[in-house]
């Protein structure tokens, strides 16, 4: 069975996501625009706050996520529409 992607999320503040096993596909909307990057072990990676993002994951990955207590927001369709 195959893992789904994460739904869409954004933060009022940064968050932080630091890989410590596995891989996965992280997206990042920001003014309009989708950036794709690969994550793998050891990535440290800050996502402003405001921004849309999500993560995909196939192969399985073990994630620390640091986030703002409160203000995130979740969405299963297209959050900027």
């Amino acid at each position: 069975m195959r893992p789904a992607p994460t739904r869409p999320r954004s933060w009022s503040g940064d968050e932080v996501l630091h890989v410590l096993a596995g891989s996965s596909k992280l997206t990042v909307r920001q003014q309009g625009e989708e950036r794709v990057r690969t994550l793998r072990a050891g990535d440290l990676v800050i996502i402003p706050k405001g921004s849309w993002h999500r993560n995909e994951a196939p192969e399985g990955v073990t994630m620390l996520h640091m986030t703002p207590r409160e203000g995130g927001r979740h969405s299963w369709v297209d959050p900027e529409s």
